[in-house]
């Protein structure tokens, strides 16, 4: 399924179907695309053996006004009006 995470059974159960059938054929009964496949030939790790993902490369821009005014808008506001009122009001609040 596209977007979905491989884990540590499927790994598993490719490698031990690889041992006897083609990658497209170990990568269906593992249930993952032959693309994933392909690259598991070139990094056989298990996922829960990998590095975690980096988190956040820059400070959130909005973290000091998100709580004490986007979610007031965002609870009170109209249906579409609420994403230009969270526009201009941290548009303004940036420019002062």
């Amino acid at each position: 399924m596209p977007g979905s995470h491989i884990n540590d059974h499927q790994v598993r159960l490719y490698m031990k179907m690889r041992q006897t059938v083609s990658p497209r054929s170990a990568a269906a009964c593992a249930a993952f695309s032959t693309a994933t496949a392909y690259r598991l030939e070139q990094d056989a790790q298990l996922p829960s053996q990998k590095k975690a993902p980096r988190g956040r490369r820059r400070p959130d821009p909005l973290a000091d006004i998100f709580d004490s005014e986007v979610v007031p808008l965002l609870e009170c506001g109209g249906r579409w009006s609420v994403g230009s009122a969270v526009g201009e009001r941290c548009k303004a609040r940036i420019a002062t």
